[in-house]
């Protein structure tokens, strides 16, 4: 009780929920209060309903970070699949020009061989 009669204390003066658990920490208690059972619930709750704010907060940002990554890892997909067509088409002119190459290569070996037996 005196833990919560120090949190009550605290709280009307304007500390923070830090402050607070610095004080805690360092030992400190509040005097023993003639406290009603829906007071101390109230407080408890506050506690409560302040970090499930924070949290709800928190799963926000992460919720927008979570759609900027997913938006990024969307852009990135699409430019490798650009890319990845890209290389395809300059693999089919490089193989294109390797058989011209090779059909060159072949009628260069045939005129040589008819000068030869010329």
């Amino acid at each position: 009780m005196r833990v919560f009669s120090l949190v009550a204390a605290l709280k009307k003066s304007g500390a923070t929920n830090e402050d607070i658990h610095l004080a805690l920490a360092s030992g400190q208690r509040g005097d023993l209060l003639d406290m009603h059972p829906d007071e101390v619930h109230a407080l408890v709750v506050s506690d409560h309903a302040q970090a499930v704010l924070t949290l709800k907060q928190r799963i926000e940002v992460l919720q927008v970070e979570r759609n900027e990554a997913l938006s990024h890892l969307q852009k990135a997909r699409d430019e490798n699949n650009q890319l990845h067509g890209n290389l395809k088409a300059i693999t089919d002119q490089l193989n294109a020009a390797l058989a011209k190459i090779d059909k060159l290569n072949r009628e260069i070996g045939r005129l040589e061989s008819r000068m030869d037996n010329d």
